[in-house]
This record gives C-alpha cells, structure tokens and sequence, in this order.
C-alpha cells in the first residue's frame, strides 16, 4: 500500500472484484481505494512507482457519491465483510454485471449473443444460511478503554490483521438470533469458560476455543451451532451447551463440537460429540431435502441457489439428453436437479467428505439410480477415460477456474453443449477464451447477485460446439 508521494483529489470511477474503489491518477496509473464507492471523490496519497496499479489509503472524502446510502450494520468501519453495503443496490448491480461483461472483453476479448441483465437477489439482508465467527485473545476495540481493556475478542477479524478480532454485536447478513447467540457464548467464556488465557493465540498456537459456526435452513426452521475447539473431552463444551439451551429455550435445534488442533485457520476438524440434537441439518432447495452434516459444503444463500439453478437448467435446455456430466459436483446440488433433464447424470467431486454427502443427498431423494458421484481429482478421471462420454457438461469450479489441461480434455470430450457457473468472472472469461479457441461459440451469458453488499458475483456461461 502506498504511503508516500503527493497527494491528489479523484473520482472512483467503479468497484473492483475485490470491493476496493478504483480511479486513475494524474500519471495514468490505476489506484485502489479501500472504502471508496463510484462517485466519490476522494484524497488519497499517491505513492510513486513503476507499477501501473496500486492500493493507496483513502486520506478524506471531499464529496460522497449521490449513490450512497446509509449503511445498516455499526460495524461497517471495521468489518470487511460488506464493502459495499454504503451503496445503493441498484448501484451494486450495475457495477456487478459490469464485472462480468468487462472481464469477457477485456481478458477474453469476447462477446456473447446473448447478456442478461444481472438476476438480483429478493432478500438483501439476514440472506446468509451459514456464518463463521473466530476467537481470539487480541481484541480489536475501536474505541480503546485503557482502564478496560478487552479481554478477548468473539466475532469477525479485522481485514488485513488476522491475529485480531472485534466483538461482533451485530450482523445483518444472518438473522437476529445470531447475536444473542455469541453474547451468550462470550459472556460463558469470560466467567466459566477460562477467560482470554483460554482462547486461541495465533501466534502461539495455544488456546482451547477457536471458531463458532452457525447454520440455520428457513425451510425447516432448524438451527445447527458448532463449537470448534482445540482438543476432545473438555467438560467446558458440554456446560456451555447446556448454558445455551437454558438460556436461549428453542433456538438451536442441535449442537456439536469438532476438533482442530492443527495451526489452519479454518473452522474445520473431527466431529467429537453430538450435544443436543442428531448433528445434522435439513434444509430445502428445488423441492429436494437436504440433510447437511455440522461442515457439509452448501450455498450460503439458499434462496438465490434455488434462483441461480433454476437458471442453470435454462442454459441446459429442455431438451432430454443421454448423458449430463457435472463436474466440480460439491455435494451434488445442480447434478441432483438436472436429475429429469437426462438419463443418467455423473457428479465428480474432490472431496470425499463432499461425495459421501452427495450420495445420501441422492439416497434420500430417491434418485440414486439415476445420478451417481465419483470421488477423484477432475483432469485425472478425465485423463483416464474413466468418465461417460457426455451430451451436456456442467462446470462449476473454484475461484481459480479451469486448469489448462481440463479445457483440453473437456475440447476432447466434445459435448454438444458447455455449462460454466462460475464465482469469479476474471478466470471464466479467461476460460472462456480457451474453449472458443477450441471450436465452441459462447451463446448466453447470465451474471447473478448471489451476496448483495459483497463485491462477490456469480454468471452462469453457455457454450455450444461449432459445427
């Protein structure tokens, strides 16, 4: 980050992926501003350099964009979570669908027959199913009380520190209950819980309790919290469980504990105890049950997942096919909704935990002979010929995309027709280049509002075999 040089006054003139604002300085080189929205203007330092970008600091704001709105959550200052919740959404939606078109311009340098407008999302707040809150004995205050210091902190890590952690009292992307749920479990750690001594230290890699991970499915009304601690068997789990049902009658419909003893800072481990409840989670999406163990994979917003596969069977078409293969399956979700759209549907998954679920997703919903899921890396099965040959490819892949030699075999493969879901609209059109270079034509693009106030956007492409 720059922190030298003179300063300047711009104008942001957009939001980049990442949710930072971006302008040009005098020079011509392009400047992210953390905390600037379109239509600002803004003082910031500009830092000299050979680079044609930087991230500077955002030293005052001269005039708000017309576009802003109050934001609802009081941690916005501190939270990284929703860069752009200062944002009118109209606005988020036009600068989202403008991250998608621009990425396929300017890195596939294509254009497509068909863009949608961006599909919004109905429910702006209180959206999310899942949330992770992390511990820690360095407490972020933002207004520090030298004769009270903070003991610990409960709650979401202040961006670009991750050894600290502010109270989180508030958040408006889960629903309320979520709140009262973690002053419980603070106020139980602080009297009975071992206190700050007790609480995981980066730096150290010392520290019983780590993560609080809560899920909830508004289909069902069930609630799951999960406890991540350091190490089994330490009664404390079982008390503050107890404390919690007492105090907060008919909340939570189960409770477990997983234990992490490793040095990650993820909030993932062994299942060690039920402590109230089956340890599962049922949910709803595209008339299909769901029962989600404490870390199953599952779209955090279940009501525009339900919107977002709906679309994807659009871009399928209606026409029955033979074979449907869904790469990159998860717990199987869109593989088990295009169930009627082909004779026999293939997932593949990595993760074993991923296609354990996926199967008993297919078990419970009667449709396992119909869809099956393979556990293994994608470029291996595809490289070993161990896969259907398919009328129709759905792909959904991580953050990073494709790699190289999957857009070989897939080009191999020859599918009539392409699915792309993606999360990241910089490695899709950079895919996308590959498979129009390989004989494909790109017919629709459909970008979707998956998490409003977040910089994330979802777009689901489709490819269709030339010739």
């Amino acid at each position: 980050m720059s922190t030298s040089g003179e300063t300047e006054i711009l104008r942001i003139e957009s939001v980049a992926f990442g949710g930072q604002g971006v302008t040009r300085a005098a020079s011509g080189r392009v400047l992210f501003v953390r905390g600037g929205l379109p239509g600002d203007r803004v003082e910031v330092r500009v830092g000299k350099g050979r680079r044609r970008h930087a991230e500077v600091r955002l030293l005052r704001l001269v005039e708000p964009s017309p576009e802003r709105v109050a934001a609802r959550c009081a941690h916005q200052g501190v939270c990284g979570g929703c860069p752009l919740q200062g944002l009118d959404y109209q606005a988020q939606l036009r600068e989202k669908q403008a991250m998608v078109t621009d990425a396929w311009q300017r890195i596939g340098g294509l254009a497509v027959e068909r863009v949608d407008p961006i599909l919004p999302a109905e429910r702006l707040f209180e959206y999310r199913n899942k949330m992770e809150f992390g511990f820690s004995d360095q407490a972020w205050t933002e207004t520090p009380d030298p004769e009270q210091p903070a003991e610990f902190g409960l709650g979401q890590h202040v961006p670009g520190i991750y050894s600290k952690v502010f109270d989180l009292l508030e958040c408006h992307l889960q629903s309320p209950w979520t709140a009262r749920l973690l002053a419980e479990i603070r106020a139980f750690v602080r009297t009975e819980g071992g206190g700050a001594g007790a609480v995981w230290n980066v730096r150290t890699q010392q520290g019983f309790w780590r993560f609080v991970v809560l899920r909830e499915s508004r289909a069902t009304g069930e609630r799951l919290l999960n406890l991540v601690v350091n190490a089994a068997g330490d009664p404390r789990v079982e008390a503050l469980a107890a404390r919690l049902l007492e105090r907060l009658p008919g909340v939570l419909s189960g409770i477990v504990s997983t234990v992490h003893a490793g040095s990650g800072m993820v909030a993932t481990g062994q299942l060690d105890r039920v402590l109230h409840g089956d340890g599962l989670l049922r949910e709803r999406l595209g008339g299909l049950t769901y029962e989600l163990a404490p870390q199953a994979f599952f779209q955090t917003n279940t009501e525009q997942a339900e919107r977002l596969f709906a679309l994807v069977r659009e871009h399928v078409g209606a026409e029955p096919v033979r074979t449907l293969l869904d790469l990159y399956c998860g717990t199987g979700a869109i593989a088990l909704l295009l169930a009627d759209r082909a004779e026999h549907v293939t997932g593949v998954e990595l993760v074993p935990e991923a296609v354990a679920s996926a199967r008993r997703q297919a078990e419970l919903n009667g449709l396992a002979e119909r869809v099956e899921f393979h556990c293994g890396d994608v470029l291996d099965l595809l490289r070993s010929q161990a896969l259907p040959r398919p009328e129709v490819v759905v792909v959904d892949p991580p953050r990073g995309g494709l790699h190289a030699k999957v857009v070989a075999h897939l080009l191999e493969l020859a599918p009539r027709r392409l699915v792309y879901v993606s999360c990241n609209p910089a490695t899709q059109a950079r895919d996308a280049a590959l498979l129009v270079a390989g004989g494909y034509r790109p017919v629709r693009l459909s970008p979707v509002d998956m998490f409003p106030h977040t910089f994330h956007v979802e777009a689901v492409a489709t490819f269709e075999r030339v010739g």
